[in-house]
Parts: structure tokens; C-alpha cells; sequence
């Protein structure tokens, strides 16, 4: 009786047999294996730098800074200088965050290291935190941690006081928040403090109280009209000033 066919192997260029993908592999020998690949995203290349904020010493990763904030990725870019040790490489050679308190510079690590449990019961960061996070991604311009602060803030309960909101929102230009707190001021019966008076400025003093005069005599006039003109509660000044009051 005749034997089957037996199936060839392929030859390999030293003349042995070549396993092909459908053989059993040989104990003892190992196939080779693609070389892997870095992932495009999730490959970090990441060091630590070591920050003096105030009198407290920071040893924090770069990737978060680099990532969000413009400064800090130029910062980190610029080269350091022939024959010296890199600043923020050792506790004797930090980066100084000059103006910076170290209230600001917590609220931000807090928000990179824990702003993922921010939505869970008892971990929203609270009033003071927010505003110090909003203090330290406007100086260095963390543009999506700042929006994520002003949307934070404007929630808050109960809300901040008109003479605060109207302080912040020159100091950190937050347009949006101007009209309002213009109105709430305008439109309140207490008159303005001299601690109030300070906080906002000789400025907005007088235009808050040129307001308030137009109110009063126009209500006046009008014996008390709820139909109040939106001229009354226009600051006059430069140009956008009190847009939409």
C-alpha cells in the first residue's frame, strides 16, 4: 500500500526547514516577536521639577504644567545656561514662583492630581480654593483650568457678593461678570462703604454713584415706575464700558 503524501517544508537560506506560521513551534526555540511600539499618546516622557512657592519647596511633575499652560511650557524649553545645573532639578536650585501664594500653587496641583473626584459628595473644592485656582491659571495662563474655576465660582451658594464679583472681574478680566454685579450694586438700598469704596477703586465709585443718583431721582419722577430704564444703570466711561447694564 502507498504511502500519503508527505507536505514539504519550505527551505530556509541555510537549507534548513523554515516554520511557517501553522507549524508547532520547536521547545527551545523561541520565534521572533515584533519589536513593540510607544504609544502616540500615553508614552510619557515626563520629569519632576522642584518649585519654591513662598517657603515651601514643590517636587511636582511637569507633564500637567507643559500641557495646559503656554509659561510653563516655555519655561521648560528654554535652555539652561552653559556649565550650570538646571534650575528645578535640586532643593538648592528650585524654579522660584515669585508673587505666587502657596494657596494658589496647592489649588492647582489639587485640581491636576484630584480634580477627577471633585464631582464626588464632600470633594468640590470650596469658595477660598476656587478663587486662589482662579488667582493662579490666570497669572500663567491655564486657560481650561480658568474657565473650569469661573464656571465653579458662578455657582457657588450663596453667590458671591456684588463687591467681590465686581473686584475679581476687573482684576482678572472677566467681562461677563460686570454687568451684574454693577446692577446688584446700583440696585441694592445700603449705600457704599469706605472699606467698599477702597476695594473697588475711586473709579467705579463714582460711576456706582452716579448710578445710584439716577435711580433715585428716577424713581422719583416716575413714583417708584418698575419700568426702570436701562440708561439709569449704564456706568458712563470708555468704550463696552457697562455693556448690557
Amino acid at each position: 500500500m502507498s504511502s500519503l503524501p508527505q507536505k514539504s517544508q519550505p527551505e530556509h537560506p541555510n537549507g534548513r526547514a523554515e516554520l511557517t506560521p501553522h507549524d508547532e513551534p520547536i521547545l527551545g526555540v523561541s520565534l521572533p516577536v515584533a519589536a513593540p511600539t510607544r504609544h502616540p499618546k500615553y508614552y510619557f516622557e515626563d520629569e519632576t521639577s522642584i518649585f519654591l512657592v513662598e517657603d515651601r519647596l514643590f517636587k511636582v511633575h511637569r507633564h500637567f504644567l507643559k500641557r495646559d499652560s503656554d509659561v510653563f511650557n516655555w519655561m521648560f524649553a528654554c535652555p539652561p545656561a552653559p556649565s550650570t545645573q538646571p534650575e528645578g532639578t535640586c532643593d538648592d536650585k528650585p524654579i522660584e514662583l515669585a508673587g505666587v501664594l502657596c494657596s494658589d500653587f496647592e489649588s492647582l496641583l489639587n485640581f491636576f492630581y484630584d480634580g477627577m473626584y471633585y464631582s464626588q459628595p464632600g470633594r468640590h473644592p470650596g469658595k477660598d480654593e476656587l478663587l486662589h485656582l482662579l488667582s493662579v491659571s490666570s497669572r500663567y495662563g491655564f486657560d481650561g483650568v480658568r474657565r473650569c474655576a469661573i464656571r465653579w465660582i458662578e455657582s457657588l451658594e450663596p453667590p458671591l457678593d456684588p463687591i467681590q464679583c465686581l473686584h475679581l472681574a476687573e482684576k482678572f478680566d472677566i467681562r461677563e461678570w460686570l454687568a451684574k454685579a454693577y446692577r446688584d450694586i446700583c440696585q441694592r438700598e445700603a449705600p457704599l462703604i469706605e472699606a467698599e469704596a477702597l476695594k473697588i477703586g475711586l473709579r467705579n465709585t463714582v460711576l456706582i454713584a452716579q448710578a445710584r443718583e439716577k435711580i433715585r431721582s428716577n424713581r422719583q419722577s416716575h413714583l417708584q415706575s418698575p419700568d426702570m430704564p436701562t440708561s439709569v444703570l449704564t456706568p458712563a466711561g470708555g468704550e463696552g464700558e457697562g455693556e448690557g447694564l
